[in-house]
């Protein structure tokens, strides 16, 4: 066979979480396209699996299990595949240091990986810098990332589709028909999640579910077969319970509904694949809305992550620091959905970027005085409007300072300190926060100043600019 007539194989390992694959999804998207003749295999979780098994732009699936302590099962069989496969490219989405060096093993040809962990490096014939802790960029575009060694650059409109079975759809089509009356709405809501963030308030959902008129609505209560069993008690005649069904018929029957309301998680993120008007509900200080909002036209965003009752970001929010997720403010939120749905107002590609970054920018603002700390707190009430958050504060001099400065990032889920800061204070302040907390080093900026003058936008424009940089 000559080097003309011979099919590209593109290997690509996306091994982890539900989520993490469904926005991978534009990755292969982005391959079939430069590659339409190209053979593209993927390396998956057993839930991964479930997103990709309909996909018209893959052959094969090879399914990646690991233990509770991380071990990669089955390393001989999935090796055997690797080399079997006769692959010409390796594109490694998850830095997973098993399965890069898996792929080192089978000597394909081009081995592409992000070069944030150096051990790995090694492994790989061409490295990306793929930003993984930009907070404000999509985990979409981190994955496009990797494809710039074989110049395909990141698209401006990624694809984000998903292809439902039809086996499925037409499953849930047969059953949901059951309920079927004319004028009807369709809400499906996520009660649980796998681990990855914090399930929306039960006491929330029920109180929603009771403030919803069951002549107008049937409900969809989706979730893990551990979901609460609160849900599974409910005797409304217009709910559908649908607990531990395979991904499959949950991607169907979400496909079937008008609306969707979850927290972040893998769920939520098919939702927003399908282009479902939809309620995101965030409460983990470390999930950021600027790298997992949802795609979707029409979407809010409830996340008050400030109001953290840790000094971890890093742990799960418990009850008191999510009692600002009520019934009553989703069904607010759904209420103004239904609205620019039917008033057919979706979200522009730049006020979709202003809400992420509102959500995921958290400002300190250090005041020199007392009278500049008395006006900045008043600017920042009238600015939450918008939903940019921003908090005075008098910072403390010498050493103090930083451990003020820290324990309020901490508190607050600080991203950005906006005002005069010693350099050394800074630099004490973010290795620590890197290097001993592990978590997202907040940017310091100063040459913006803080007036009625500049719009909350304009403040988003800015500390986007500086993050970038930083």
């Amino acid at each position: 066979m000559t080097t003309s007539q011979h099919r590209t194989r593109i290997l690509i390992q996306r091994a982890d979480r539900l989520g993490d694959m469904v926005v991978a999804l534009p990755t292969i998207e982005a391959l079939a396209e430069r590659y339409p003749n190209a053979r593209i295999d993927v390396i998956s979780s057993e839930i991964g699996k479930a997103v990709l098994e309909n996909h018209p732009k893959i052959n094969a699936i090879i399914e990646a299990k690991f233990t509770p302590n991380g071990k990669l099962e089955g390393k001989a069989e999935i090796k055997k595949k690797l080399q079997k496969g006769c692959y010409d490219i390796y594109i490694g989405l998850w830095n997973e240091p098993q399965l890069a060096w898996l792929a080192f093993q089978a000597r394909i040809p081009v081995r592409i990986g992000d070069r944030s962990k150096w051990p790995l490096r090694y492994l790989y014939t061409h490295t990306v810098d793929a930003k993984p802790n930009l907070i404000t960029q999509h985990q979409v575009e981190y994955n496009l990332r990797h494809l710039a060694p074989l110049g395909i650059p990141v698209p401006e409109t990624p694809i984000t589709a998903l292809y439902p079975t039809p086996e499925a759809v037409k499953e849930v089509e047969v059953e949901f028909k059951k309920y079927y009356r004319p004028r009807i709405q369709w809400l499906a809501i996520c009660v649980a999640t796998g681990g990855s963030n914090s399930p929306i308030p039960e006491s929330a959902i029920i109180d929603l579910i009771i403030a919803l008129d069951p002549e107008e609505w049937n409900i969809v209560l989706i979730g893990p077969e551990n979901s609460p069993e609160l849900f599974k008690r409910l005797p409304n005649p217009n709910i559908i319970k649908s607990f531990g069904h395979p991904i499959s018929q949950a991607v169907a029957e979400i496909d079937y509904c008008n609306f969707y309301i979850g927290p972040d998680t893998g769920l939520t993120h098919i939702a927003s694949f399908l282009k479902k008007p939809m309620i995101q509900v965030s409460p983990m200080p470390k999930q950021f809305p600027g790298r997992w909002a949802p795609v979707s036209p029409y979407f809010d965003i409830i996340r008050k992550e400030y109001l953290h009752c840790h000094h971890s970001p890093t742990k799960p929010c418990g009850a008191s620091c999510q009692s600002y997720i009520t019934g009553e403010v989703l069904f607010k939120a759904l209420d103004n959905l239904i609205y620019k749905v039917n008033i057919k107002d979706p979200f522009t590609k730049k006020q979709a970027k202003t809400k992420r970054l509102a959500h995921t920018f958290r400002v300190l603002v250090v005041a020199d005085t007392e009278f500049d700390f008395l006006k900045y707190r008043r600017f920042c009430t009238d600015w939450e409007e918008s939903q940019l958050i921003m908090i005075p504060i008098r910072l403390h001099k010498g050493i103090a300072g930083a451990v003020q400065l820290i324990n309020e990032c901490l508190k607050h889920n600080v991203t950005v300190i906006h005002g005069n800061v010693h350099p050394i204070i800074q630099f004490i302040v973010r290795t620590i926060i890197d290097k001993v907390v592990q978590y997202v080093k907040p940017i310091f900026t100063s040459h913006l100043p803080i007036t009625e003058h500049i719009s909350p936008d304009d403040y988003l424009t800015h500390y986007e600019a500086v993050t970038k940089k930083q």
